[in-house]
């Protein structure tokens, strides 16, 4: 938690700056996005004593009921963001908030997945439904103030951080089969594909990246169909099943 104390802290003294200066802050200035409910409550604990300074933060998760949230948002502009990608693209696709103006942007996520591994770079591949998201994405993950080298190509690019280097490319599902999966240590699927079948097909060639390869996937409400195959196919691999996962089953 220290690193987050640091950031939010960087970031506050950023606005600060600004505000001194005459400049208009974007709102929302911060956006932190955090892999679950109880990650999101400990960042906004960091920054909840930022109130009195006139910087508001807003946690957004499922945890809540999503028109509570979005009402708050009417009345609030929250210069810090905290939120889990699934409650966050929940809120964009309904045009309750708009993040086109973040200036800075933490991945808690990726920085997760880097820091499980004892080497200074890694190689992620981001796997999204279509081309406007993983356009999307790209750009989200290139904002101003990030600190991130461009490649040559849009949706290819580097992201240093504290932990070390990250090579990252994001690919949609129509795209990926030309792709060399197997030369990616970590795999993240934020957008399911329609069939399980291409999902098994993302392990398989994962799988045979020496023993390191992993596939981090985002689950949201909207693939509840996929539950039972999904939960039937990561059986079959010898891999644990979510909790969450049984009990769309079993539901």
């Amino acid at each position: 938690m220290e690193q987050t104390a640091w950031l939010v802290s960087t970031a506050c003294d950023i606005v600060a700056r600004k505000e001194r200066l005459g400049m208009v802050v974007s709102c929302p200035f911060l956006l932190y996005l955090v892999p679950s409910q109880e990650k999101a409550a400990r960042v906004r604990s960091i920054c909840k004593p930022l109130k009195p300074l006139g910087i508001h933060p807003v946690s957004l998760h499922p945890g809540a009921y999503i028109e509570h949230q979005i009402s708050g948002l009417k009345t609030c502009e929250p210069e810090f963001l905290i939120a889990t990608p699934e409650r966050l693209l929940e809120l964009v696709s309904l045009k309750a908030i708009d993040i086109s103006s973040v200036s800075m942007l933490a991945k808690e996520i990726l920085e997760q997945i880097l820091r499980s591994h004892a080497k200074k770079t890694s190689k992620v591949l981001l796997v999204a439904g279509n081309d406007k998201k993983t356009q999307h994405i790209s750009s989200s993950l290139k904002l101003q103030n990030c600190t991130v080298t461009d490649d040559s190509c849009e949706t290819s690019f580097t992201i240093c951080s504290s932990v070390g280097l990250m090579n990252v490319l994001v690919k949609d599902w129509e795209n990926v089969a030309m792709t060399d999966v197997e030369e990616f240590e970590n795999v993240l699927v934020v957008d399911l594909p329609p069939s399980v079948d291409e999902y098994a097909e993302i392990l398989t060639r994962t799988a045979y990246h020496v023993v390191v390869g992993e596939v981090h996937s985002i689950f949201c409400n909207t693939d509840a169909s996929l539950a039972k195959p999904l939960a039937e196919l990561l059986a079959d691999c010898s891999q644990v099943v979510p909790e969450f996962l049984k009990k769309l089953v079993s539901s």
